[in-house]
């Protein structure tokens, strides 16, 4: 381990930092600009702070333009297409020197190494590694466990700051004792309770997908992906439906190998006019908020923002007990808390009894009023967002 003073150096004096009382300027790093949970969380950040204080940018990994990339622009930012390869250390020591960045902050996990040693490089006076899941999803060969131990020892070299969405996510990303590393910080992820504020449009939603007004509905919102575990979602639907009533709802990004499995499976459990398949939609909140249960089985997750939103909205959640899942719930009820190892007959039951009691309009308020008060709430994160990056100023 380095010692702090020598991990927390000042940037060199022609380092092409901001001059004081100018905007402190951060470069974010991600693979694309899309519509994934962490880019979602972080341009929800840039949404609600005040102008002026920060500068913020973005460096896209892949190359590519991302759905995301129009608001970051509309909000006053802007995003740079860095694409991984050969000349990339040149290309994005050049674009952090140009930009007169103060502060890296690395959303890309253990490959937050290689920026973070690049940014000190570039005199970039704060370097922040950012740990957003509790599972990297590429097995334990010799080669990833080599690129493990350089990409930790890069950070552990480099990085001025540590954090995770959620304990579960430091823990696995950093370290099981991250508490004892004073670079080290949890910052959950923030959710905007208002945009959950709305009246609720149950009959709207229902008339829109053609059922009866008194129709129960499930709901998962994600992208079609491995990591989702969504046949598993079908499965235990499947276990519910035959004790009663009831729809689901699948929300988000696919028209992939991964959805296409998924429509097997539901062909397969004898669903297919109980299922919609609503892919990416704007209106979130609407339709949880006429949902009655909201439903998570992924094999890993960070903090998951589906089941933060859902419990953000009143909705009632049946969902795996992942580290983000746990957290949540020590903090806030609404969640009915299973292993995946559990039968599809007992998460059946779990989902059956909450297709048969929806929440009352009064439970809806006191969540949003519990949720505005947790540390999952969007100021929260904000304030300690803005509090950690404050110390790029000397």
């Amino acid at each position: 381990m380095v010692a702090d003073g020598e991990r927390d150096r000042p940037a060199s004096p022609d380092a092409p930092t901001s001059p004081a009382g100018a905007p402190i300027r951060v470069m974010h790093v991600f693979g694309v600009m899309d519509r994934g949970g962490a880019e979602m969380r972080t341009v929800e950040l840039m949404r609600g702070m005040r102008p002026g204080r920060f500068v913020q940018e973005f460096c896209s990994l892949e190359g590519k333009d991302g759905v995301l990339d129009a608001e970051i622009r509309a909000l006053g930012g802007e995003v740079h297409a860095c694409p991984m390869g050969l000349g990339f250390p040149a290309r994005f020591l050049a674009l952090i020197r140009a930009r007169r960045i103060d502060i890296v902050h690395s959303h890309v996990h253990l490959a937050s190494g290689v920026l973070v040693a690049l940014a000190a490089a570039g005199g970039v006076r704060r370097r922040i590694a950012h740990f957003r899941s509790t599972a990297d999803d590429r097995g334990n060969g010799v080669g990833r466990r080599a690129y493990r131990r350089t990409m930790h020892a890069l950070i552990d070299r480099f990085a001025t700051d540590i954090v995770g969405c959620g304990e579960g996510a430091i823990a696995f990303g950093w370290s099981p004792r991250w508490a004892d590393d004073p670079r080290c910080q949890v910052i959950h992820n923030g959710i905007a309770v208002e945009r959950f504020e709305a009246p609720v449009d149950r009959a709207g939603v229902r008339a829109e997908l053609g059922l009866a007004a008194d129709t129960p509905l499930a709901i998962h919102v994600a992208r079609f992906a491995h990591p989702k575990n969504q046949t598993r979602i079908v499965e235990v639907f499947a276990a519910a439906a035959r004790r009663g009533p009831g729809h689901l709802l699948f929300v988000g990004r696919g028209d992939n190998p991964e959805e296409a499995a998924v429509r097997t499976r539901v062909a397969a459990c004898g669903l297919g006019d109980r299922v919609h398949f609503l892919g990416l939609r704007s209106d979130i909140p609407r339709l949880l908020g006429a949902s009655d249960v909201a439903l998570l089985t992924s094999w890993f997750e960070g903090m998951p923002g589906a089941v933060l939103e859902a419990v953000a909205a009143g909705t009632p959640v049946v969902a795996n007990d992942l580290p983000g899942v746990l957290e949540i719930v020590r903090a806030l009820p609404g969640v009915v808390v299973r292993s995946l190892d559990d039968s599809d007959d007992r998460w059946g039951e779990d989902i059956a009894r909450a297709l048969a009691t929806p929440p009352t309009a009064a439970a809806r308020t006191a969540a949003h009023a519990r949720f505005r008060a947790s540390h999952f709430s969007l100021p929260t994160a904000i304030a300690r967002t803005e509090a950690l990056w404050a110390k790029a100023r000397p």
